[in-house]
């Protein structure tokens, strides 16, 4: 049984991993570009940490992961951007 969790665990870090990795390197590629799409990217980022921080305070203690999430999208908006926008309290 703990094998199977920590198989599950492993997986799940590395869809993770990979997921973060693409994003990345998407609006990388996408913010090189001639488009000017900086504000569209900036505005996606923000939708989504209001998102979490929302479903963070409907579950309260219930929240479980929901809180990293958050830490999550902070962390890909610095590395994006170099900028963070951390959400206070959560």
């Amino acid at each position: 049984m703990v094998a199977a969790h920590q198989a599950k665990i492993a997986s799940l870090s590395a869809e993770t991993l990979a997921l973060q990795a693409l994003i990345i390197e998407t609006v990388t590629v996408i913010g090189n570009s001639r488009i000017p799409l900086g504000s569209l990217f900036a505005k996606a980022f923000d939708n989504a940490a209001d998102l979490l921080e929302k479903l963070s305070i409907a579950r309260g203690a219930d929240a479980g992961h929901v809180p990293e999430a958050l830490r999550v999208v902070e962390q890909l908006r610095l590395s994006l951007t170099g900028k963070s926008n951390p959400k206070d309290g959560v």
